[in-house]
């Protein structure tokens, strides 16, 4: 039996509801961190340098790029291209935390995906 499109609808915005809320939490989140001391409190607290940071480097771009590399999940990284585009973005002096460049980098780093959003399949 078919439901009621009007039961689809109301099943959709309050998905839709869901993701608007996430996705302003996350925003706040984040222009919350622009106005933060990250030298300070929980934010002074990082993972472990030897956890993600085998070779030992000791440039930010280059233990940044290691970051990255340990926390993704994704499969094949290019540290290479992670670390060349990072030093791009840190001699450029483009902001890390703007939307727009991180989508650009993003972008950048990975060309062939299919969304530019983080989230289930």
């Amino acid at each position: 039996a078919q439901k009621n499109p009007e039961v689809r609808i109301n099943q959709m915005q309050a998905v839709f509801d869901m993701e608007v809320m996430h996705l302003k939490a996350a925003q706040r989140h984040i222009e919350g961190l622009a106005s933060t001391d990250l030298n300070q409190g929980v934010y002074a607290e990082g993972l472990p340098e030897d956890a993600f940071n085998k070779a030992g480097v000791t440039n930010n771009v280059e233990r940044a790029a290691a970051w990255i590399i340990n926390a993704s999940n994704s499969k094949g990284n290019d540290a290479e291209n992670i670390t060349s585009l990072l030093k791009e973005y840190a001699t450029n002096g483009k902001d890390l935390l703007n939307m727009d460049n991180l989508k650009e980098l993003h972008a950048r780093l990975v060309p062939n995906v299919e969304r530019d959003y983080r989230g289930p399949n």
